[in-house]
């Protein structure tokens, strides 16, 4: 037996297949700037103080170390564009999924500036995920950043764009762009 199936009815159906759901844990997660001088973070770095947080959290000291990371995104040799690696570009964003779902923060590197000669040469900004939503059908990480006093009072996000992860609004003067650049890997830890 053959049935019909309406062409926008099946659009519907496979967007309902696709989309996952939402997934916000920072009510879960103790907020820390790097400048906070009670947590010990006071201009002590991005990554410190993300890093922090996901010990705070109970993940694994090793967790977002840069021995077990997702490169997605490299400057080129001229360090005037950025390069994307597809592959390792799909295998970050399902690597983020299967953290959130499993309740897990994770650290990325952000690039939003050319010529860094700090971590790889490409990575210039360390910040925590700690949501997934759809907005209008658009997939989006809601990140905290400790680059900021107010980081963590703002929705900043990250919208799947080409295979590359975006934020457009930053709190960086002149509203500077983030790119994901690295996945840090969440290592030898309790699921919470």
């Amino acid at each position: 037996m053959v049935h019909y199936f309406h062409p926008i009815a099946f659009v519907e159906q496979m967007k309902l297949i696709i989309i996952k759901e939402d997934i916000d844990l920072s009510s879960k997660i103790i907020w820390i700037s790097q400048f906070n001088k009670e947590e010990g973070t006071n201009k002590k770095g991005c990554w410190r103080t993300c890093h922090k947080i996901l010990i705070n959290y109970g993940l694994g000291e090793k967790s977002g170390y840069r021995d077990n990371l997702i490169q997605v995104v490299i400057e080129n040799s001229t360090k005037k564009t950025i390069e994307v690696n597809k592959s390792k570009a799909k295998e970050g964003v399902k690597y983020i999924d299967k953290e959130l779902e499993k309740g897990n923060p994770i650290i990325v590197g952000t690039h939003y500036k050319f010529g860094s000669n700090i971590n790889e040469g490409t990575t210039d900004h360390f910040v925590v995920i700690v949501g997934r939503k759809y907005v209008e059908g658009i997939q989006r990480y809601i990140f905290w950043d400790v680059g900021t006093r107010r980081g963590a009072s703002t929705e900043w996000k990250f919208e799947l764009q080409n295979d590359k992860l975006i934020a457009e609004k930053t709190y960086k003067q002149g509203n500077k762009t983030y790119t994901v650049t690295q996945v840090r890997k969440n290592i030898g830890y309790e699921y919470n």
